[in-house]
């Protein structure tokens, strides 16, 4: 059975048992479906497909109000959206009920993943000094790389260590607005960068 057909259920019999006002198909109390609609879709418990089920409730009755009054009652307790008049084209004395209808629906997925590949890069530390034109080590060197982005300030002997990744690495050296650059590979021998003379 659909979901809309047991929710259709469930109300006529709540309507039915409210005060014993009979639904018989001969009856005074006439209870029909008239739309069901989409409204959307939700995630609330799973994925839903979210419906409104509209249920047209008349009365022909020779005394209906009680009896309209009673199913109004009995559907105001109803988990419903709203309650409302008759279409205007709906002949007779009523009211519709609309019910919320979620539908679980099944999601699309993409194809099982059978194969991850991962390339691992490993680190390596690139040591080396910063010098000036005469050879002497550069204290308080700024040495940036531009793979890793990482900085280091060179010690008092001029010497720095950086992380490097596992291919060529381009680090800079400057200080005081001189500045020298070179591209090395990280084979593990000291790296060392010239700064020119200061003018």
């Amino acid at each position: 059975m659909s979901v809309a057909q047991r929710a259709f259920d469930a109300l006529s019999e709540h309507l039915a048992g409210a005060g014993a006002v009979g639904t018989d198909p001969g009856g005074p109390v006439r209870i029909r479906p008239a739309a069901l609609t989409r409204t959307g879709r939700s995630r609330r418990d799973g994925a839903l497909l979210d419906l409104q089920l509209t249920v047209l409730v008349t009365v022909e009755a020779e005394a209906p109000l009680p009896v309209l009054e009673s199913l109004l009652v009995a559907a105001e307790s109803h988990p419903h959206v709203s309650i409302g008049p008759l279409p205007v084209d709906e002949p007779g004395l009523g009211f519709s009920i609309v019910v919320a209808v979620p539908v679980p629906i099944e999601e699309p997925t993409g194809p099982p993943v059978t194969d991850t590949r991962v390339e691992v890069h490993p680190f390596t530390t690139l040591s080396g000094e910063v010098l000036d034109a005469a050879g002497r080590g550069v204290p308080g060197s700024v040495v940036s790389s531009t793979t890793t982005r990482q900085r280091s300030l060179t010690d008092s002997a001029g010497r720095f260590q950086l992380l490097a990744a596992g291919g060529p690495t381009t680090l800079t050296a400057a200080k005081d607005g001189r500045t020298a650059t070179i591209t090395v590979e990280p084979d593990g021998e000291p790296v060392r960068l010239v700064l020119p003379e200061g003018s």
